[in-house]
């Protein structure tokens, strides 16, 4: 019996080096799966150049999309740096079509700094301002977080990032070194975003609650205060809200949270509807602007910085 137990022991084991040697030509290159799992940011994007969904995307030593900022910052210069998700790293739209290169185009004195991340929600983004907006001496910080901490996916940013689900996420890691499981990964996980959008449930458990996304927005604006800078709020809206007249409500009672702190720090905010009113082909898909609605939105944020 123990030598029967031995050999299936054997033969599973040699069974999955047989898969896994196989599987390391199955892994996909390029695609928005293959973000390497982070031990305190969740998730961090993969360093260097990729061609992503046919863009090219150059992420830079500090994780964020571009070129590095000099440190020091050069003498007279100002700079802008964005939080947000994939609508604010711009996911399908090449770096200088992304709305803070457009703000700052022609604008010698301005450099922009795209610190949005592929499904970061405001929880991580605060961890970037506290990070950054010293290191890199923002006088403008433009908060546009929503789609992300609106949605439900069955886990707590905060406790993630707090180590409450620490060995769920140390067994992750673990998983993600196996080239089986990025494989098996990259085809379950490649339904359809519009579906899991459709089943949003304004009731639901959402990654970032209201009261935590209320807190995260005042603590970034603080940050911002204390350090002498400014902040602009962008509240986003998605194809659906612009096209067919129809509210998302979940996004909207975190949108009213948004308009409320503009109001009580005294900060002026950008209404993605207002700059979008009655106009049809601004997205990529169902609710990240292309081109034209980075456009749009970029030339509305340079308005502030000639102000």
């Amino acid at each position: 019996m123990k030598n029967k137990f031995l050999f299936t022991l054997l033969l599973l084991i040699g069974t999955f080096c047989i898969f896994e040697s196989i599987a390391v030509f199955f892994i996909p290159r390029s695609t928005d799966h293959e973000y390497p799992l982070h031990e305190t940011m969740i998730w961090e994007q993969p360093k260097g150049t990729r061609v992503e969904h046919g863009v090219r995307v150059t992420i830079n030593q500090y994780g964020l999309r571009g070129k590095a900022p000099k440190i020091p910052k050069p003498q007279k210069q100002k700079r802008i740096m964005s939080v947000g998700d994939s609508s604010i790293f711009g996911f399908l739209v090449e770096e200088e079509d992304v709305f803070t290169s457009i703000a700052t185009k022609n604008l010698l004195n301005w450099e922009d700094i795209n610190a949005g991340c592929p499904g970061y929600s405001s929880e991580q983004s605060l961890i970037w301002v506290r990070q950054f907006s010293k290191l890199f001496e923002i006088d403008l910080l433009v908060i546009a977080n929503l789609w992300s901490d609106s949605t439900s996916m069955g886990f707590s940013d905060r406790e993630m990032l707090q180590g409450k689900n620490a060995q769920s996420s140390k067994n992750i890691l673990l998983f993600e070194r196996s080239n089986l499981f990025r494989v098996l990964y990259s085809v379950f996980s490649s339904i359809p975003r519009k579906l899991e959008w459709s089943k949003r449930n304004i009731d639901g458990r959402n990654r970032v609650s209201p009261k935590e996304y209320r807190e995260n927005l005042v603590q970034m604006t603080q940050i911002m205060k204390r350090q002498g800078g400014k902040v602009i709020f962008l509240a986003l809206a998605s194809q659906e809200e612009i096209e067919e007249k129809i509210t998302d409500k979940k996004g909207e009672k975190y949108r009213m949270i948004m308009r409320q702190i503009a109001i009580q720090e005294e900060f002026p905010i950008i209404e993605a509807k207002d700059v979008w009113l009655n106009q049809k082909n601004l997205f990529a898909d169902f609710i990240h602007p292309n081109k034209e609605g980075h456009r749009q939105l970029g030339e509305k944020l340079q308005s502030f910085l000639i102000e």
